[in-house]
């Protein structure tokens, strides 16, 4: 499905909650129908191979922001103590 201008219509099917008229993820599909709309000099580049893929150039486009990996680890800690720092406040 091509990409609509800015706001789109919010009348239509295409509408998927009160906020979001479709649902865009980040396949390459998508993030390739973006960048041509919204920066087609990144397009370009992307067509002339400066990219090592779909997603590197959609981050310098900002369209997708960097993912951030915690291990598990981490996070069980910080659920621990912020457990314990409720008990003694609570």
């Amino acid at each position: 499905m091509p990409l609509v201008e800015h706001g789109g219509d919010r009348k239509s099917d295409i509408q998927v909650d009160n906020v979001n008229l479709n649902k865009g993820g980040e396949n390459s599909e998508y993030l390739t129908a973006r960048i041509a709309r919204d920066n087609p000099e990144i397009l370009e580049r992307m067509k002339a191979g400066e990219f090592p893929s779909v997603r590197a150039a959609a981050l310098e486009a900002g369209i997708v922001q960097r993912r951030v990996s915690v291990p598990i680890e981490q996070t069980l800690g910080c659920r621990r103590a912020r457990a314990r720092r409720s008990r003694a406040t609570g």
